[in-house]
C-alpha cells in the first residue's frame, strides 16, 4: 500500500537535511488560541487522530500530530497530481512524497469534515430525509453531555475506511 503526502518544498529540504521529520505543532494554528477560542474544534478532531495513531503505532519521540497522506482520491489509489488545485496556496512550491505504510491509520476524508466542524456523524448517512430527521430529533432530545458523548463516539465511523470499498453515500472515495 502506497501513501503520498503533499508538503511545501521546505519540508522536503528539511527531511533531506535531518533524515527524519516530525510535525511541529508550534507551526500550526492549533498551537495557540484560534480566533480567541482556546479549545477550537480542530484541536479536538486532531487530538482524536493523534490518539488513534498513538494506539496503533505508539508515539515517536518528538512527535505531536501525525502526517496527513493520501491513499485514495476520487475512488482511486493514485498519487496526487500537483497540477490540480487544492493542495496548497496558488504559486506555492510543493512536493509529493511517498510514505512508508507500516504505521498508518486510514480515515475517510469526507467524514473528517464532520469532526473538524464539531458535528456528529449521522448513523444513517444514506437514508431518506424522514429517517434522518427522526435521528436528528432523537439526538437533539439528549442533554448536552450525552450529545457530546454521542458525537465523539460517532467520529469513530471515520476510521472504518476500507480501500476499494465505497459506501452508498460516497464515503470511501477519499481516504
Amino acid at each position: 500500500m502506497k501513501l503520498w503526502t503533499v508538503q511545501p518544498v521546505a519540508v522536503y529540504e528539511e527531511l533531506k537535511k535531518q533524515g527524519i521529520l516530525h510535525t511541529d505543532i508550534s507551526l500550526s494554528p492549533l498551537y495557540g488560541p484560534v480566533d480567541g477560542v482556546v479549545c477550537h474544534p480542530l484541536r479536538k478532531a486532531y487530538g482524536l487522530l493523534a490518539g488513534r495513531m498513538e494506539e496503533k503505532a505508539g508515539k515517536p519521540e518528538g512527535a505531536s500530530y501525525p502526517w496527513w497522506a493520501w491513499h485514495t482520491r476520487r475512488g482511486k489509489h493514485a498519487k496526487p497530481d500537483l497540477r490540480e488545485a487544492g493542495h496548497g496556496q496558488r504559486g506555492e512550491k510543493l512536493v509529493c512524497l511517498e510514505l512508508p505504510d507500516e504505521e498508518v491509520v486510514l480515515s475517510d476524508f469526507d467524514l473528517w469534515w464532520y469532526c473538524i466542524s464539531d458535528l456528529r456523524i449521522p448513523d444513517i448517512l444514506d437514508s431518506d430525509e424522514a429517517e434522518m430527521e427522526k435521528e436528528e430529533a432523537w439526538y437533539k432530545s439528549l442533554g448536552q453531555k450525552e450529545q457530546e458523548c454521542v458525537k465523539l463516539k460517532s467520529w469513530e465511523a471515520m476510521f472504518n475506511a476500507e480501500p476499494g470499498v465505497e459506501g452508498p453515500d460516497g464515503t470511501g472515495s477519499w481516504i
